[in-house]
């Protein structure tokens, strides 16, 4: 819920500029079951933006590291 919101979605992708390996990978985990929804929503749009920005290689394929 808190990609959809204007003020939750500036805040996740401000932890995902911090290059937290960690972070990034908790964001990751959160929101990759709902990207498909989140794509769609106007603010959700931005945070899967950064996300493929941030994520590894692996990642985006949905293979293990």
């Amino acid at each position: 819920m808190m990609c959809l919101d204007q003020h939750g979605c500036r805040f996740l992708q401000k932890e995902l500029e911090d290059n937290d390996l960690s972070k990034r990978d908790i964001i990751f985990n959160e929101v990759i079951p709902h990207i498909a929804d989140l794509m769609s929503d106007p603010f959700g749009n931005y945070l899967c933006q950064k996300l493929i920005e941030k994520c590894t290689t692996a990642q985006r394929y949905l293979t293990s590291d």
